[in-house]
């Protein structure tokens, strides 16, 4: 049984995968930190580069695996991902599950509010208006080691946006039957997507 694209080369922070078939280019990233050899600026112009080479008509941005990383990283990506949503006919898909959670909420927060892409999957651990950015400390007496946030997070269009998850567009549960039949249903419903018919 061939393993599902999303569970393929999990060690990378990033990849991308043309789908001609789709007339798109597929896009995972798994942290929001760089790989060895590539920061995720680098991977943001990299990625821009593509799309203009390859010209797709979608582009689809897997999230699902990212439970974060720093917020200052991907400001590339998303000038890239928020350019290729103003062309005409460009059509972006943001995948999105229950592990998205502290940088890349802010990430997914900015491309609700910057790209406008259609959202599919399961909604996040958080979205919009929380804290994060850990600081360790040790306590004095116990010698116990904590971690206390230490940044208060708001990037939603509105200030009192109070939403503690992003749910999707179109939702689709990822279950234990198709993770273990190898099946994406998530993935296989934006092609469901791509290839429909214009109302």
């Amino acid at each position: 049984m061939p393993t599902p694209l999303y569970l393929r080369e999990m060690d990378q922070s990033h990849r991308e995968q043309a789908m001609p078939e789709h007339d798109a280019l597929y896009v995972q990233m798994n942290l929001v930190r760089p790989d060895p050899d590539e920061t995720v600026a680098q991977f943001g112009t990299r990625i821009r580069r593509v799309l203009a080479e390859r010209r797709p008509r979608n582009l689809i941005l897997d999230l699902r695996h990212n439970n974060g990383g720093a917020t200052g990283n991907y400001p590339e990506l998303l000038r890239t991902v928020v350019a290729f949503s103003t062309q005409p006919d460009a059509r972006v898909f943001v995948l999105i599950g229950r592990r998205v959670f502290s940088a890349t909420a802010n990430l997914v927060t900015d491309l609700e509010r910057l790209a406008r892409p259609t959202f599919v999957g399961e909604p996040t651990s958080a979205c919009c208006s929380f804290t994060g950015d850990p600081n360790a400390a040790t306590l004095p007496y116990s010698r116990l080691a904590a971690e206390l946030t230490s940044v208060r997070w708001n990037l939603s269009a509105d200030v009192y946006d109070a939403r503690r998850e992003l749910v999707p567009d179109v939702p689709v549960q990822l279950t234990a039957a198709a993770h273990f039949a190898g099946e994406d249903p998530v993935l296989e419903t934006v092609f469901r997507l791509i290839h429909a018919p214009a109302p």
